[in-house]
């Protein structure tokens, strides 16, 4: 059996994607259709932006009434606490697709790197399954 990817999403094999959900579910790849990549942005990112926002302004606030090199050195930290924060705040990536016409999640992420892996992966494996 020739296993294409093995990671914290599951394993994609020569003819299933197997989660590592609590359920364990198994898709026979031969079923799978309509697979399809989602990236959206977190369920938070109105409020970590606004978070952000807050904490530049509030750096800014106080830089305004110290000197001028005290001042320089709130804002930037100001500004190294909002990247953080926007951090807090990145885009979900999820595979989906449809399994014996039932609309499955196959795998969700932050990661990006570990999604595209697994989205290569398992085209990779389609295209090995396919009769040449």
């Amino acid at each position: 059996m020739t296993v294409y990817y093995r990671g914290p999403a599951g394993t994609v094999t020569e003819s299933h994607f197997v989660t590592h959900a609590p359920d364990g579910s198994a898709y026979d790849l031969n079923d799978l259709r309509n697979i399809m990549r989602v990236r959206r942005r977190g369920p938070r990112f109105a409020a970590v932006l606004a978070a952000a926002v807050a904490v530049i302004l509030a750096g800014v606030a106080v830089g305004w009434l110290m000197s001028d090199m005290g001042s320089l050195l709130v804002v930037l930290v100001a500004v190294v606490a909002a990247v953080f924060v926007l951090r807090l705040a990145s885009p979900v990536y999820t595979l989906r697709a449809d399994h014996r016409d039932q609309p499955v999640e196959l795998y969700s992420t932050r990661d990006k790197v570990d999604f595209e892996r697994v989205c290569r992966n398992l085209e990779r494996a389609l295209e090995d399954l396919r009769p040449a």
